[in-house]
């Protein structure tokens, strides 16, 4: 894909990377993060129906956040005039025949961010839960879809903690004293959550990020790669066929041997024992639907499941309403 906005986002980390980078994002660890600014990975593209579908709902969604707020957005074009902005470069890139802009900031160059909106002050939202104190100064506004399957983390967790440290990098580099997360659900409602600069988090952010760039980008040496499954998609894209070799591993593999068969043993042992729990709660339930647990907001329910080729079954659910917080 020709595009200039992706070609430059490799030259610095971005908000997408952050929650790579901290092995938070389900679809990119820190190996993930590394491949790509190196070009051993493509960047991900609009062929992804995901990513399609969100970058075209984008201005739909702010729309439709403006609307709701009340609050007004600055138009792209204007993003230079703001005093707010001192700090940083704003770069116009072509992506898909549209001018994205990108923020760099002038201190750290390699700190950069792609934003979905921007806001100059901001008036209280009149839902239940949300802040009501108006703030003043700058702040971001992050247009987000989820499917209907996934929205529920939204409503049980507030916002995922990727979407939390996403948010945080780019007010950061922003300067901005607020932000927000409008995220268009597979029901069709649009969720509104709030959250204030963190300057604490946001400092070791921008450690981790820094060593990340100097001694993995720069240094070309790989970072250690996370657990999740995009790490392994992403080792088997780079390394897809055997050539043949037997190499020498370094001693410090026997080690890693032993814990990975103790962590077999254990896991067996873990997924019997989470079974047992599991039907111990089943029984408990009975022909009920769903059970809550006494003094606490945990609650189970077994859905009945009814496929067309075998028999109907019912599947446990395990809730609990919490908030999640950047520490």
């Amino acid at each position: 894909m020709n595009s200039e906005w992706l070609a430059e986002r490799r030259l610095g980390i971005t908000g997408t990377d952050a929650p790579g980078i901290l092995d938070v994002d389900p679809w990119a660890g820190p190996y993930t993060v590394w491949a790509r600014k190196l070009g051993l990975l493509p960047e991900a593209s609009n062929a992804d129906e995901r990513l399609w579908w969100g970058s075209r709902l984008e201005a739909l969604i702010l729309e439709r956040y403006a609307e709701r707020t009340g609050r007004a957005l600055v138009p792209p074009e204007s993003w230079r005039e703001l005093a707010g902005l001192a700090a940083v470069d704003v770069l116009a890139r072509e992506h898909l025949g549209e001018v994205r802009r990108i923020l760099a900031r002038k201190d750290a160059p390699w700190q950069r961010c792609t934003l979905d909106g921007l806001c100059l002050g901001w008036a209280p939202l009149l839902e239940p839960g949300a802040p009501q104190e108006p703030q003043d100064g700058l702040g971001v506004v992050e247009a987000k879809t989820s499917s209907a399957l996934a929205v529920g983390e939204w409503d049980r967790d507030g916002a995922p903690l990727r979407a939390q440290v996403q948010l945080q990098h780019n007010l950061a580099v922003a300067g901005a004293s607020w932000g927000s997360l409008p995220v268009l659900g597979g029901d069709l409602r649009l969720r509104i959550l709030d959250q204030a600069a963190h300057p604490a988090f946001q400092a070791r952010l921008r450690a981790r990020e820094e060593r990340f760039w100097t001694d993995h980008i720069l240094g070309r040496t790989p970072p250690a790669p996370g657990g999740g499954e995009a790490e392994r998609r992403a080792l088997s894209t780079i390394f897809p066929r055997p050539d043949g070799r037997t190499i020498v591993l370094p001693e410090s593999f026997a080690a890693t041997h032993k814990e990975r068969e103790l962590l077999r043993a254990r896991a067996d042992a873990d997924d019997r024992r989470l079974r047992e729990i599991d039907n111990a709660i089943r029984a408990a339930i009975g022909s009920a639907e769903a059970g809550q647990v006494r003094g606490t907001a945990i609650t189970y329910t077994l859905e009945l499941v009814e496929p067309r080729d075998r028999a109907p079954y019912r599947v446990l659910r395990a809730r609990e309403r919490r908030a999640r917080r950047l520490a």
